[in-house]
């Protein structure tokens, strides 16, 4: 990965308030890639 041989997909980064989207979409197999959850990011209702 560090030498930009390997790319991982991201679906989506959301903030740790999300996780229940995040996880409603994991769970639905919505998801292509990796979910990944931000602790202390301000949530889409904040910015």
């Amino acid at each position: 990965v560090a030498a930009g041989d390997l790319k991982p997909i991201i679906h989506a980064a959301r903030p740790l308030s999300e996780i229940a989207k995040s996880m409603r979409e994991l769970i639905d197999r919505e998801v292509v890639g990796k979910s990944i959850i931000l602790p202390g990011a301000p949530s889409e209702a904040e910015e």
